[in-house]
């Protein structure tokens, strides 16, 4: 496969889907930011199916929707091998489980070079058994993956440590928020100046019944606000255990679970505090968002949220409802305090987070391996 253009790089983001989830809102953001680069063709893949990020691809962005039924589904791989070929994609960015597809196609077309994005929310855990034991089919693959991109420090250690990869073709790229649009005629169910948002989807890391708990204790001393919870729910135990929690609740009509929404921009443009309560974490985007929306957060002490939050936020320990429910109420009692904690955290993100500082480190990280 020769280049077109020795000027141009052609990348292929692929994912299994475009449906709620911090992975496929990373891909689909990633595609968006290179493709407003000038030496760079931007192209997406859902192996499987859209999904609401969908409607975020801009028009440069070339797709492709399968529909991968299985995982050897080889009409499927077969459709995006000629695609690949057609477009003389370069460069594959696989986003979490996407690398076995990735690697397959690199057993046909062996001049791809093939990068993993690695997600994970559970970088705390990295160098423990079962992080390595859930990981064992990539070490299997090691010699297939080029390149390794962590969204932080730990993953990036272990993506070098465990998949043999030197320090020059593993890397890190932060997370980054896109700022959301905010409709002008947006009706919310809940007032602005008295509403919590947890922006996170319903899975059992999130800590939804850990965070309802400590509501309760705080909707006991403040009778006039509302938490609303926004967020696919997948079913099984983590979304029978929210309900359990919210059923249990005294306060349950002022608990809102309004499942996923695509216009989260609205719901955050109308919310007073963010909330995250996860017991394992990367770097989730929505803490990101809180900053881009000023809002004032208080959050679990997990994953990369410390380095982010420093002094611009209020941490806590997973677990600690008395803790969580103290900072909660702290910033309800005074309007001066979420100001100041949520112009800080927008400054935080906006200087350190940014899609241009993004574009760069991208660009960078694309020049280096072609």
């Amino acid at each position: 496969m020769s280049l077109k253009n020795n000027n141009t790089i052609n990348v292929l983001q692929i994912i299994d889907n475009l449906g709620y989830g911090g992975a496929e809102n990373m891909a689909v953001q990633i595609a968006n930011t290179i493709s407003a680069a000038p030496n760079i063709n931007s192209f997406i893949c859902a192996t499987r199916e859209g999904g609401v990020y969908e409607a975020n691809i801009l028009p440069a962005v070339k797709k492709l929707i399968l529909a991968k039924k299985k995982f050897l589904d080889f009409e499927a791989l077969g459709q995006l091998r000629t695609f690949i070929i057609e477009n003389n994609i370069q460069i594959i960015q696989a986003h979490s489980s996407s690398i076995f597809w990735a690697v397959m196609l690199k057993l046909r077309i062996p001049t791809l070079r093939i990068m993993w994005h690695n997600h994970s929310g559970m970088s705390e855990f990295a160098f423990g058994w079962k992080y390595k034991l859930r990981n064992l089919p990539l070490k299997l693959l090691k010699n297939k993956i080029n390149y390794c991109i962590a969204v932080n420090e730990n993953l990036h250690q272990w993506n070098m440590k465990y998949l043999g990869l030197p320090s020059n073709r593993s890397y890190v790229l932060l997370n980054y928020p896109v700022k959301k649009s905010v409709s002008t005629d947006f009706k919310s169910e809940t007032p602005k100046d008295k509403t919590i948002i947890c922006l996170a989807n319903i899975r059992s890391q999130k800590g939804h019944p850990f965070l309802i708990e400590s509501i309760n204790k705080v909707f006991e001393k403040h009778d006039d606000w509302h938490l609303i919870l926004v967020g696919k729910d997948f079913g099984g135990e983590a979304l029978e255990a929210l309900q359990s929690a919210i059923d249990s609740s005294p306060y349950k009509d002022r608990i809102h679970a309004l499942g996923g929404k695509p216009n989260v921009g609205d719901y955050l443009a109308n919310s007073a505090i963010g909330v995250l309560s996860s017991s394992s974490e990367g770097l989730p985007v929505a803490l990101l968002e809180y900053g881009l929306f000023h809002l004032p957060v208080v959050s679990t002490s997990v994953g990369q949220i410390p380095s982010v939050l420093k002094d611009n936020g209020i941490l806590v320990e997973y677990g600690d409802v008395d803790a969580f429910s103290n900072a909660l109420s702290k910033l309800i009692q005074s309007e001066n305090l979420r100001n100041e904690l949520g112009n800080r955290l927008h400054k935080q993100v906006f200087e350190n987070y940014s899609e241009e500082a993004a574009k760069s480190r991208l660009l960078e990280i694309y020049s280096s391996i072609i």
